[in-house]
């Protein structure tokens, strides 16, 4: 039995009508020549004025933040201070409760050996 050879044939391009025109478009008036210019002179200047934009954002952006970086460390400085002053009171008081108290005691086993004679 003979074999045969199949040859694939090339596909036909789809080719579509195009699309009808719409009727309402066509109906537009022409516009004015200085309606054109000015919008592409405002487009322009968005465009042209971008970069400053960004910019300023930017510095606005960096300013803030080195703001609050310095109002953070303030605020931590204050902080250690407040904790350095309790600290510093609560060991002062310690030490002349300490003495207080010895002094105390003392003057209780004077006055209890005075009495007891």
């Amino acid at each position: 039995m003979a074999t045969r050879k199949t040859t694939k044939r090339p596909r036909r391009p789809v080719v579509r009508k195009p699309a009808e025109p719409d009727t309402e478009l066509l109906d537009i008036p022409p516009v004015n020549c200085h309606v054109t210019d000015s919008v592409a002179q405002a487009n322009t200047e968005v465009v042209g004025v971008s970069p400053a934009m960004s910019t300023g954002s930017l510095f606005q952006g960096s300013s803030q933040s080195l703001g609050l970086a310095a109002l953070n460390a303030t605020q931590a400085q204050q902080q250690n201070n407040i904790n350095a002053q309790a600290s510093s009171t609560v060991g002062l008081t310690t030490l002349y409760t300490v003495e207080t108290a010895t002094d105390t005691v003392g003057t209780t086993d004077i006055l209890s050996r005075l009495l007891n004679k």
